[in-house]
């Protein structure tokens, strides 16, 4: 992995507090200045245009030499625009700084880049004194300009110190619409960030049936009131969370605090429901279906928690209870909402609508930011090989293993082997195209068998052979291969080739071992670390 896509903790600018490490974003850098004496010093109104009504500017502009600033006097009613064509460019981000006054009543000034108004910016309030504004944009088109609204014949606006820069920051720059994965410092392969909740802390964004929530005035777990009041007044009265997550094990929890109602219900929604009871007053478990745990978290503080195995989509619930599995309509505190692969709750992340954070990467031992672009994985059904529509067969036989996946979980598949001719699996559900480079990413485990071989029925180029004794590639008939160790036995083989046809079947050559299953095209293949996987 290069430069570009890990960079040292101690290189890179960032801010640490315990257990996390957060990005610091660069002073902003900002280009050239665009508008010729941006103070007025000179009379520069000849640089900017006004728009017109049938050819007759709706607007005269004039230079106030002794203070310095051009003015803007209103010949047509409905205001105009001052603009300048080709200062900006399409999709680049700009800073606008301007000192701006006005005599019309509720005259707005606005700043647009395309059409008449434009795309508006704000619309502060002119007065009779000047005003300094500063705004952020993004062009759409190559025009800027300054608008004021609901003028009439014989208004004024008046502009001073106007400027326009590009914003050039040397900041990183991710589109990512899921989580991505890292080495952590236990070389446990995580998902980071890896709580799947939104709004983890702002139950107002959550769907309510008969129940509200108001922030509370008084101290969450960590110190900060941000905690908030569930009230319910009917019963079954809760708050819910719809999320679209991987298949396999969850665990949700959230840190609770007894109000004039004694319990808690939490319940995930799933292909079969999981619910726990939790009594407040003498801090049990009252009943569960699934691994349901309380943890005392100080101050009248609790966390609880439940799991559940899960297939795509999951709703998870908060209800108030009298402390047994009856619902009990009255308050309940909470705080920090969480969900999390595995069947055991991880130390509490905060989420909101966007998440914001590095990926700390151990996997050479020593922390490193871990810089990658966003990225497709195109096998979207490898976490269950015991589907044979969709994992044909061929002289093998896959079941559950009871051996630990490279994330520390019981989630792993073995294959075995059934004849001594051509034993592999085939996943007909991944297609490609003609011309582009594609690359396999797998996890691999040795069982009783040196060998393992990963290919695609597209490409002439044969797969490539992988020795899981000494963890070195074998034969390469393809444009690359590569092989990581990982710990516990555990190695990442990749295969990368050029598909010749459209196919969709994608061939497995396995000889009786463990297996994680990745897909990404070239261009995509960094980010993919296993997900989705199978074993």
């Amino acid at each position: 992995m290069n430069l570009l896509q890990k960079a040292s903790i101690i290189t890179t600018p960032t801010a640490y507090a315990e257990d996390y490490l957060y990005s610091i974003k660069p002073a902003q850098s900002l280009g050239a200045e665009i508008i010729p004496d941006p103070n007025f010093d000179t009379d520069t109104t000849s640089y900017w245009n006004i728009a017109n009504t049938g050819g007759t500017p709706r607007a005269t502009k004039s230079y106030i030499s002794n203070d310095k600033f051009m003015r803007l006097t209103y010949d047509l009613a409905n205001g105009a625009a001052l603009f300048k064509s080709g200062a900006i460019v399409s999709g680049k981000s700009y800073k606008v700084i301007f000192r701006a006054k006005g005599t019309a009543n509720s005259a707005f000034a606005s700043i647009g880049n395309n059409g008449n108004l434009g795309t508006v910016i704000s619309n502060p309030t002119l007065t009779t004194s000047f005003q300094r504004y500063e705004f952020n944009i993004t062009a759409t088109q190559t025009v800027f300009r300054l608008y004021l609204a609901n003028a009439s014949v014989g208004n004024t606006l008046d502009i001073d110190n106007i400027s326009l820069k590009e914003i050039t920051d040397a900041d990183f720059d991710f589109d990512r619409n899921s989580t991505g994965t890292r080495v952590n410092e236990d070389y446990l392969i995580e998902d980071v960030p890896y709580n799947l909740v939104t709004y983890s802390q702002d139950f107002s964004q959550w769907s309510k049936s008969d129940a509200t929530i108001t922030n509370s005035s008084f101290n969450a777990p960590d110190g900060t009131e941000t905690a908030s009041t569930l009230t319910t007044s009917a019963s079954g009265g809760t708050v819910q969370k719809n999320l679209t997550v991987s298949n396999g094990n969850v665990t949700f929890s959230v840190f609770v605090k007894k109000g004039t109602t004694d319990g808690v219900r939490l319940r995930i929604d799933a292909a079969t429901d999981s619910n726990g009871y939790f009594n407040l007053v003498n801090n049990t478990v009252h009943s569960s279906t699934n691994g349901a745990k309380i943890e005392n978290y100080g101050n009248g503080w609790y966390r609880v928690s439940i799991s559940d195995n899960i297939t795509s989509f999951v709703k998870v619930s908060i209800y108030t209870t009298d402390g047994t599995t009856s619902y009990d309509n009255g308050t309940l505190h909470i705080w920090g909402a969480q969900i999390v692969k595995g069947d055991q709750p991880k130390d509490y992340l905060k989420t909101t609508d966007r998440l914001d954070i590095p990926r700390i990467d151990y996997t050479n031992g020593e922390p490193s930011i871990l810089l990658e672009p966003q990225r497709v994985n195109l096998n979207t059904s490898s976490t269950d090989l015991s589907v044979t529509s969709v994992w044909p067969q061929v002289n093998a036989t896959i079941t559950t293993s009871s051996e630990l996946s490279p994330e520390g979980l019981s989630n792993a598949f073995l294959q075995e082997t059934t004849s001594a001719s051509s034993s592999y699996i085939a996943n007909p559900n991944v297609s490609v195209t003609t011309g582009v480079t594609y690359t396999f990413s797998v996890f691999v485990k040795r069982v009783n068998h040196r060998w393992i071989r990963i290919a695609h029925s597209s490409s002439t180029q044969t797969g490539c052979w992988f020795d899981l004794d000494n963890g070195e590639v074998g034969t390469v008939n393809s444009t690359s291969a590569s092989i990581q160790k990982y710990p516990n036995g555990w190695y990442r083989i990749t295969n990368t080739f050029v598909a010749i046809t459209n196919s969709s079947s994608t061939l497995f050559f396995i000889a009786c071992l463990k297996i994680f299953f990745n897909l990404a095209s070239s261009e995509e293949f960094e980010a993919i670390m296993y997900f989705p996987y199978f074993l």
